[in-house]
């Protein structure tokens, strides 16, 4: 089975540059890559995952990632 990808869009409370949340997300097993953007949101996080299921489960613990205020996902078709 094809793994599941999904761009999860991350907003970071409270702090002027958003690196140090960054760096915890990457330690989130199932998340690729990470890095900061310009915008609405802080951050944006590659994610890949078995299913559904999984991909939920990562997303849960980016939210749980200290520092992280809103995440959005978008999940490949």
């Amino acid at each position: 089975m094809q793994n599941m990808k999904a761009l999860a869009l991350i907003r970071i409370k409270g702090q002027s540059s958003p690196q140090k949340g960054i760096q915890a997300i990457l330690k989130v097993q199932g998340v690729e890559m990470a890095f900061p953007v310009f915008g609405r949101f802080d951050a944006v996080a590659l994610l890949s995952a078995e299913n559904l299921e999984k991909l939920k489960e990562t997303v849960l613990k980016i939210r749980a990632v200290e520092g992280v205020k809103k995440t959005e996902t978008l999940i490949q078709v």
